[in-house]
């Protein structure tokens, strides 16, 4: 396992499962080379770096860290590598279970021990060591997903000599939940306890093995004289000598691997790709994470299995605000890792490449500053807030795609030092709530190519101190109740054609002076009815030519005097004519004729 170094990614996997598949792929057989005997039940990992470490320490980590550990199974055929959690699965030495204490009866010839088996089963040095520990372990983590759940959690340690009011406190402790951290802080605590009390043997024992047991007889303090577990031994053997050095533990003692292996850190930056399912442009969770692939890990499938959800750190993060930008699969990324750990990537940004360029050609429109979105799914154009730095080129340009809506919950106000232009293709609508002012300083022109309609529920009112003057192309239609038209002075009324007004009712046309009504051609007054001329003084009836008075009856009255007179009068009865007086009838002139 030493001579295997490698870089891959684990996900939702127990530290039994992941073990295993390392042990599996560098040729061990589960059941002949290894074996698990593990009693306690382990929440899944849900990310698991091996980064740029052997299998062996890799391995060797993970077990420690999750209080586990190994020792071997000797026999003719191999050797078993058994890892576990229980000293319930520790056995007997093999064809031994008590070794006699014989202080200071140690020899330089092993045959001298070959040839008195007496010696076979003697310790011929014992002692005791008990080391200073923390009366406390402590630890706290942070998940981002109760970020106002506490995950600070204590466990006192009961063996050794504790100093009063000592504490180890470990930062980040590698715990997700509460009931992850109460189960940690307990494998902590007896980490700090297994091994403060041991007791260090010479002997010459042979079948002595690490992980085995053996029982401690005949020595002069009856306190040595226990049940103890090897948990280390060297053996020191030459051509005529032999013994054995051991370090061993109470075997009541719950055991839990010191942590002696380092985890890799990585302290500075690392690029990945975005990737995500076949077909999918973005692909994200709840939290805005996304997944990546390391260029490092070479069994990794550029989809969504390559790594587990990674959150993305953006400019400004609030309580349901903020900005969000999600790096889009393909796009490539920079990964930075909480306090250097592997396992707790977060994504701080992205990088252009060669294959995802830059949105503007460099370095000839360096001045220029933009954000450019693209649309998905498939869409090869976006939105786009644009700055243009350039000096006396500057431009800030907006651009959407399709639609934009501006919210404005109070007031805006826009200052426009030059023009302002208003291009709409198809129709606008503008709505105003209450009032609408607009004050023109100079002219103001509107030009309608279609039709113009004005509706006004209210009144309308349209004041100029100058003149006003309104072209339509085609027809102009003025629809209301009254219909009111004052002039100060005159009124002039000029139409290219004809002139028609029309009303169901009486139609009043008045003046305080002269009232007069003239025609280039004839003039006609039509009623169905009655015709009416009324004058308060003289009224005059003057043809230049020849006035004809056509009707059924024909009455001249005058109250006063009634005079016809003309260079010929002619009065002509096609049936009877009479003339009739209750007076006084004069019929003179310089010849009268009557027949």
């Amino acid at each position: 396992l030493k001579h295997r170094r490698d870089s891959k990614v684990f996900q939702d996997l127990t530290v039994e499962e992941v073990v295993k598949e390392v042990l599996t792929k560098a040729g061990m057989n589960s059941g002949s080379d290894f074996k698990m005997k593990i009693t306690g039940s382990y929440n899944k990992l849900p990310y698991c770096i091996q980064y740029n470490e052997t299998d062996f320490d890799f391995v060797s980590r993970l077990l420690e860290q999750e209080g586990l550990f190994y020792f071997f199974e000797h026999s003719d055929e191999n050797s078993l590598m058994v890892i576990t959690d229980d000293i319930g699965s520790f056995a007997t030495c093999e064809g031994i279970d008590t070794i006699r204490f014989q202080y200071g009866k140690n020899v330089s010839d092993i045959s001298t021990v070959w040839n008195n088996p007496a010696m076979c089963d003697e310790c011929y040095y014992a002692a005791k060591t008990e080391e200073v520990v923390s009366g406390k372990y402590t630890t706290t983590d942070y998940n981002f997903e109760q970020p106002l759940t506490s995950l600070l959690t204590n466990a006192e340690t009961g063996i050794g000599v504790p100093v009063a009011g000592s504490d180890t406190y470990e930062f980040p402790g590698e715990i997700y939940s509460t009931s992850d951290s109460s189960s940690l802080t307990t494998k902590r605590a007896e980490e700090l306890e297994a091994e403060t009390v041991q007791l260090l043997g010479k002997s010459y024992v042979r079948s002595l093995r690490s992980g085995y047991i053996y029982t401690l007889t005949e020595h002069d303090n009856s306190s040595f004289n226990d049940s103890y577990v090897i948990t280390e031994m060297s053996v020191h053997c030459t051509y005529n000598e032999y013994h054995n050095e051991f370090k061993s533990i109470k075997s009541s003692t719950k055991y839990r691997s010191r942590r002696t292996t380092p985890k890799p850190m990585i302290h500075g930056y690392l690029s990945g790709k975005v990737v995500g399912p076949a077909g999918e442009e973005i692909f994200t969770d709840e939290y805005g994470r996304i997944k990546v692939q390391f260029p490092w890990d070479r069994l990794g499938k550029n989809n969504e299995t390559s790594s587990m959800f990674i959150r993305v750190a953006q400019m400004w993060a609030g309580k349901g605000y903020g900005s969000m930008y999600i790096p889009r699969i393909g796009m490539e990324v920079i990964v930075a890792f909480l306090d250097g750990d592997p396992d707790r990537p977060v994504v701080i940004g992205t990088l252009y490449n060669a294959d995802y360029t830059i949105p503007y050609a460099q370095p000839n429109n360096k001045e220029t500053s933009t954000i450019l979105t693209r649309s998905s799914p498939k869409g090869d154009a976006g939105n786009e807030l644009r700055f243009v730095d350039k000096k006396d080129s500057e431009e800030v340009y907006i651009h959407a795609q399709k639609d934009w809506n501006n919210l404005v919950e109070n007031d805006r106000t826009t200052h426009i030092k030059a023009n302002d232009k208003l291009n709409v293709d198809e129709t606008r609508t503008v709505e105003v709530i209450k009032d609408n002012t607009e004050h023109f300083k100079a002219n103001h022109a509107v030009t309608v190519d279609g039709n113009y309609t004005l509706d006004v529920t209210g009144t309308s009112e349209n004041g100029t101190p100058g003149n006003f003057t309104i072209t339509v192309k085609g027809d102009l239609s003025i629809i209301a109740e009254n219909i009111s038209i004052e002039a100060r002075k005159a009124i002039s009324v000029k139409a290219g054609e004809g002139i028609t007004v029309s009303a169901k009712q009486d139609i009043d046309t008045s003046t305080d002076a002269k009232y007069k009504v003239s025609s280039k051609q004839d003039m006609e007054l039509n009623t169905k009815t009655n015709f009416t001329m009324n004058a308060t003084a003289n009224a005059t009836l003057d043809a230049k030519a020849k006035m004809d008075v056509k009707t059924a009856t024909l009455t001249t009255e005058g109250s006063a005097k009634a005079t016809h007179k003309g260079g010929m009068v002619e009065v002509n009865g096609q049936g009877m004519t009479d003339v009739k007086s209750s007076g006084i009838v004069n019929v003179q002139g310089s010849i009268v004729k009557i027949n």
